[in-house]
């Protein structure tokens, strides 16, 4: 039996569209999206936080001055976090401020950190950081 011009190029087509989509999906899969106008802290599953934001220097807190820029991170809704890298397990160290980001971690906030290292600065907590992906 033998198949048809049509069917050929009808066939052909439906190849090409099932590539594109497997693309598709693998790509989504692998690369986080980023969007920045998503809500500032999105709760995940596993007691984990998601937030969406630039990396930036930390506002200081009402009559602390400091000529020091300490890095952490601002949402779109001007909210800002401390960041905790030492447990983060990629790009840290790679960063600029201004930076896209996306960040993944567990949430202290404010009222409940020990540590002094972010009382100058108007934090509304800290966000100990598994990972970090940084957006196009």
């Amino acid at each position: 039996m033998q198949m048809t011009k049509e069917r050929k190029i009808t066939l052909a087509i439906l190849g090409l569209i099932i590539i594109v989509l497997l693309g598709l999906l693998i790509r989504s899969r692998s690369t986080p999206s980023l969007n920045i106008n998503n809500p500032a802290v999105v709760q995940l599953d596993n007691g984990m936080v998601k937030v969406f934001g630039k990396f930036a220097c930390l506002s200081m807190r009402s009559g602390v001055t400091n000529p020091d820029c300490a890095l952490g991170f601002k949402t779109a809704e001007n909210v800002y976090y401390g960041l905790d890298t030492s447990s983060a397990s990629s790009m840290a160290a790679n960063l600029t401020p201004q930076d896209d980001l996306a960040i993944t971690g567990t949430f202290a906030p404010a009222s409940e950190l020990d540590s002094d290292k972010f009382k100058n600065y108007a934090v509304s907590g800290v966000i100990k950081v598994k990972d970090i992906f940084k957006g196009q």
